[in-house]
């Protein structure tokens, strides 16, 4: 019965140590060399998302409809280790040396208007670009970064 007392306060004073957590941003001396990412998105009949991820790993996420707020807005943290890799993931696939527009090759009503932006500290860069699910004109890198944000907010 000692042991597992002695067992019971070590993972409670574990569970209180910073390590344990995932870490936040602001709470290391890192820097991703960008200060937010948005992407946005729009269908022929007007709905969309928009989702800004902030470099110190807020994030909101939003539906629109005609260009205004629908509904309520998703907010949450993304913890640093995740913000890293996403950044690496940016530029593994090459996202500054892609072309400012792929327009779209096929236009379809399950398809969708995209626009990425990654502000960094001293220049933008925005990619539009069109999606179908049939003969992509974008780069299979910027749909893998769509994809990878996607999966960091829903």
């Amino acid at each position: 019965m000692k042991n597992f007392i002695l067992f019971l306060i070590c993972i409670i004073s574990l569970s209180q140590v910073s390590f344990i957590r995932p870490l936040k941003a602001e709470e290391c001396d890192v820097s991703l060399g960008w200060e937010y990412i948005t992407l946005r998105s729009s269908n022929w009949e007007g709905m969309g998302e928009n989702i800004e991820i902030k470099s110190d790993g807020n994030y909101v996420s939003y539906l629109t409809k005609a260009g205004a707020v629908e509904g309520e807005a998703k907010e949450g943290t993304i913890d640093l280790s995740a913000l890293i890799s996403l950044t690496k993931f940016i530029n593994d696939a090459g996202f500054y040396s892609f072309v400012n527009e792929y327009p779209a090759q096929v236009i379809s009503k399950i398809g969708a208007d995209y626009e990425l932006t990654l502000k960094g500290k001293a220049a933008e860069k925005t990619v539009k670009f069109y999606l179908s699910g049939e003969k992509e004109n974008a780069p299979a890198g910027l749909i893998e970064i769509v994809n990878k944000i996607y999966s960091l907010v829903r």
